[in-house]
């Protein structure tokens, strides 16, 4: 008797199913929105009364953002039920407003706040109340720079009530790149690292990978540099570069066994030594997508290290992986826009896997 046709297909997709899943996790917000509560109603009406200050004198207005709503109405709260009234949270972990804007999932470090303490409040109507605290935040010339600064391009509002007294926050942001899909997954291997060592006394050496400059090691005598490629990632052409003088250009195989380095030397006497090890590494690899801006080219650096171009899509979307050898120090991954530098991940490889994903330091 032959096994029904349905039989067969679950059979062979059960075949086809890895035995083991490979872990992964996740960048995301620690807070949401269904974790704090706020007064809606006058949320609304705040935003709407700063954003006709803004059209009032030619602003733009700013956008509504769940994420800095998240992090406005986590502040509200917390002041009202720890009664201070402050910028800085006793919490050392959120102390600052962009650290609670990256808790709630706003990625940028481009984040402002006005806050506000009411005790008395002889208005009943939402719409009131809204106006009301923008009012007062008009009326203070500090605040009123915030709130009618044109850079911002979002807004969120969290109001609280507690114990009859009012708080409020406006958390404004400017979101450049716009993280999606980061991840980090387990990886070990072996890792090549190409050392060099010189003197160097007067002009910088540039170090360039593919014509990607990479990294600038800084004149001041002897010097030593490795830079480091996971074993079976492919070939590449270095070129060391002091002032306008080629100094040396270096082929590496990484996949390769034997002829791993083959350099030229164009200048002698800056580079003393090229060697490579095969150096074996446990860490994470991050990968994940962004929505860049329109017309600026997008960079990927690493502790500061220029890494590559990231090239955007039709739709302005840019993917990227980066393996993250194990190390004690946390990892600060950063993109840049223009001429504008933002550090958006900070990932600490020491920690389980379900930690690693750290929160913005100060």
């Amino acid at each position: 008797m032959r096994p029904p046709l349905f039989l067969g297909v679950v059979v062979l997709l059960l075949l086809c199913r890895p035995l083991f899943a490979e872990p992964v996790v996740a960048l995301t917000p620690r807070w949401t929105e269904g974790q704090f509560a706020g007064q809606e109603a006058v949320e609304r009406a705040v935003a709407w009364y700063t954003n006709i200050e803004r059209r009032k004198r030619g602003l733009q207005p700013v956008s509504l953002d769940h994420r800095l709503r998240v992090a406005a109405r986590q502040h509200s709260l917390e002041m009202g039920t720890r009664r201070y009234f402050s910028h800085y949270s006793p919490v050392t972990t959120w102390r600052l407003p962009w650290q609670r804007a990256y808790y709630a999932g706003f990625w940028s470090p481009s984040v402002g706040e006005n806050i506000l303490l009411a005790r008395k409040c002889r208005y009943r109507k939402p719409e009131q109340i809204g106006a009301y605290f923008v009012r007062l935040w008009m009326n203070s010339p500090e605040h009123r720079k915030n709130l009618l600064n044109p850079e911002w391009t979002r807004i969120g509002v969290g109001v609280a009530r507690v114990g009859g007294v009012w708080y409020a926050a406006q958390e404004f942001g400017l979101p450049l790149v716009r993280l999606e899909e980061t991840t980090l997954t387990p990886e070990s291997g072996a890792m090549m690292c190409l050392r060099l060592e010189g003197t160097l006394q007067q002009e910088p050496l540039e170090l360039w990978v593919d014509r990607e400059l990479v990294s600038t090691v800084t004149p001041g005598g002897h010097f030593s540099t490795t830079l480091s490629y996971p074993r079976h990632s492919g070939k590449y052409l270095i070129e060391a570069v002091a002032g306008r003088q080629m100094v040396w250009v270096i082929a590496l195989d990484t996949d390769s066994d034997e002829n791993w380095l083959t350099v030229r030397i164009i200048q002698d006497g800056l580079i003393a030594s090229g060697t490579v090890e095969l150096q074996p590494y446990t860490g994470l690899r991050l990968a994940g997508s962004a929505h860049v801006p329109p017309g600026q080219p997008i960079y990927l650096l690493n502790d500061g290290n220029l890494l590559c171009q990231l090239d955007a899509d039709r739709y302005r979307r840019v993917t990227f992986s980066l393996l993250l050898p194990l190390r004690k120090a946390p990892y600060t991954v950063s993109f840049v826009s223009g001429s504008k530098l933002e550090n958006l991940l900070f990932i600490d490889t020491n920690k389980p896997l379900q930690q690693a994903f750290l929160g913005r330091p100060e």
